[in-house]
């Protein structure tokens, strides 16, 4: 018993030795518990970084928000004359834009109350000096150039059969090279004045789709979308951003040669119906939809897009109930050749 009492004794000893151990080690939570009481405080550190973060996110978002428009951004719309280039003049104007037109030839035939006699110019657009002329003019009357609206020339519907070199070489005078000039004349100011820009380039879903007698003005308009993305490229160090609008039907001149009804074969109702129906949101655009579209791209909101093929269309360019004109039977363009003999062409 005594052996037995003594080695409790000895236990005894080893447990509060152990105790002792435990003790150092409770110190050592109790040190932990300090670290962790720190990292807490690291903790509230993050919190509060994350809260200013989060202040820093809602500052840009509202500074996003406020600089996403053109109020105040000095324009040029060329093909002024058009119905097309009419809408989108309008439509940024009421967007508080600035605006200078600029049309091919003589200004006839444009509204009165669409832009003053000092806002409207006439220029060559065949040439590369007249549109760096045309460039300067609008400085001139505007004081800077922010962005440019390329709006394309209407050309004639021809079957492949019929089509000459005097029409080629207008088609690729007007909307090739006179668009390039004007567009290399806009960005050489814009690189001048070392604040960036917007370049807008309006084509059309024929640059892509083979519609019936359209392959002068979808070809062009082809080769503008090519121009487009390799000045997207070259210029994007500059600040300038470079893009494409294409839009679909929409109620302007070229609808109107498909609408127009007693001209055609088939009555306007029947067209009408035709494209409606190949269009997926149900129903044909207007001017204002291109006009809105377009002061999104000229606006801050978009600085990040540049070099893109922006279908307006209402998804009518990737169905496949269109086919290649918009009438179900028959051959909308006869009153354009009716005289046409291809023995003529034969050679």
């Amino acid at each position: 018993m005594t052996e037995d009492r003594g080695r409790r004794t000895e236990d005894r000893g080893r447990r509060t030795e152990d105790g002792g151990q435990r003790t150092e080690d409770g110190g050592q939570r109790t040190e932990d518990g300090g670290q962790r009481t720190e990292d807490g405080g690291q903790r509230t550190e993050d919190r509060g970084q994350r809260t200013e973060d989060k202040g820093q996110r809602t500052e840009n978002h509202s500074q996003r928000s406020a600089v996403g428009q053109v109020g105040g951004n000095k324009v040029l719309v060329t093909n002024i004359g058009s119905l097309l280039g009419q809408g989108i003049a309008r439509g940024l104007a009421a967007a508080g834009a600035d605006i200078v037109g600029a049309q091919y030839g003589a200004l006839d035939g444009i509204p009165a109350d669409l832009l003053g006699p000092d806002r409207l110019l006439s220029y060559d657009a065949a040439q590369p000096a007249a549109a760096t002329q045309l460039i300067a003019g609008a400085v001139a009357a505007m004081g800077r150039i922010d962005g440019i609206i390329i709006v394309p020339h209407a050309q004639p519907a021809m079957s492949f059969m019929n089509q000459h070199e005097k029409d080629w070489d207008r088609a690729l005078a007007l909307n090739v090279a006179g668009l390039f000039y004007v567009a290399q004349a806009a960005a050489r100011q814009m690189v001048a004045q070392g604040a960036g820009g917007r370049i807008v380039f309006i084509t059309g879903v024929a640059s892509e789709m083979p519609f019936h007698k359209t392959t002068m003005f979808g070809a062009t308009q082809a080769a503008i979308n090519t121009i487009a993305r390799v000045a997207a490229v070259e210029l994007g160090t500059y600040g300038i951003t470079v893009n494409v609008v294409a839009p679909g039907w929409v109620e302007l001149e070229d609808g109107a040669l498909y609408f127009a009804g007693a001209e055609f074969p088939q009555p306007s109702a029947v067209g009408r119906a035709h494209v409606v129906t190949g269009t997926p949101v149900g129903h044909i655009g207007s001017v204002r939809d291109i006009a809105d579209f377009c002061g999104f791209l000229l606006s801050d909101a978009s600085g990040y897009i540049s070099g893109a093929y922006l279908p307006i269309d209402g998804a009518y360019a990737i169905t496949k109930t269109v086919g290649n004109t918009p009438f179900p039977d028959g051959e909308p363009w006869l009153p354009f050749e009716a005289g046409y003999d291809p023995a003529e062409h034969v050679s």
